[in-house]
């Protein structure tokens, strides 16, 4: 099956939740030292795993809801498996490995492969390495700082990441439970969680996002290679981000 291969500049296609898309950029992610904890890197226990998570979505453009199943080798190598929270039925995929991602729509049957960063236009967040995509889910900071790290006696840290955007983030121990990405003194997506959801907040772009894992297991095997379906042309992929489970909205549970 042929693959559509974004070029090596900055073209970017929708993708994934409310407007993500894939970028191919050539402006490198750095880490810089840490001297404590460093919560944006995943944890040994979190790698060769499989989860599934219900997800809720709010905007000014209305509300919906799926499901995503994270499948992770490691933060260069996973697979995020979108479906339909009644009937199981198949949204969308994505599927990464290292800088090389692929995304499945099964609905429009679009298939788009890209090259380098993601960026989640509903956010505001700015671009972002593939690698930040399991880290997000997971509860992690997205991105990792790239000058030194602030490191208060109250659990907070604070630093700058490669393009200059400044992240807080709140510790209970070495657990994350709260961080913010800043633009100047005001909080331009807020995360935290509590006993039953992780939350995200954008308020500039008036979205909520909620998810709750439901279920964790270790890895059933190897990670196999994503292949577009047959039916599936090479293109531009608009998902739609309410696509595939209007309707349901009324029928399911706010808990």
């Amino acid at each position: 099956m042929e693959r559509f291969h974004a070029p090596r500049k900055l073209v970017c296609g929708v993708v994934l939740w409310t407007g993500l898309s894939a970028c191919a950029s050539g402006a490198a992610f750095r880490t810089a030292p840490a001297a404590g904890p460093e919560p944006w890197r995943l944890l040994s226990s979190e790698l060769g795993s499989q989860r599934l998570f219900r997800v809720r979505l709010r905007s000014a453009e209305g509300k919906g809801r799926f499901r995503l199943m994270l499948r992770i080798e490691s933060d260069q190598r996973y697979r995020i498996d979108a479906t339909h929270p009644i009937f199981n039925r198949r949204l969308w995929s994505f599927d990464v490995d290292g800088d090389e991602a692929l995304l499945v729509d099964y609905l429009q049957h679009v298939h788009c492969a890209f090259e380098g960063v993601v960026e989640v236009s509903a956010l505001g967040m700015g671009p972002f390495p593939f690698a930040s995509l399991p880290a997000l889910l997971l509860g992690h900071p997205p991105l990792p700082p790239a000058s030194t790290v602030g490191y208060s006696g109250s659990g907070e840290i604070t630093y700058r990441d490669s393009r200059g955007r400044r992240w807080s983030v709140e510790l209970a121990g070495e657990a994350v439970v709260g961080w913010t990405l800043w633009r100047g003194e005001t909080a331009r997506v807020e995360w935290h969680s509590d006993e039953h959801w992780a939350r995200l907040t954008a308020e500039e772009n008036d979205l909520r996002l909620r998810w709750r894992e439901t279920i964790r297991e270790p890895a059933s095997g190897p990670l196999e290679r994503l292949d577009a379906p047959e039916r599936s042309e090479a293109g531009i992929c608009d998902l739609g981000w309410i696509r595939g489970v209007e309707g349901t909205l009324d029928d399911l549970d706010e808990n």
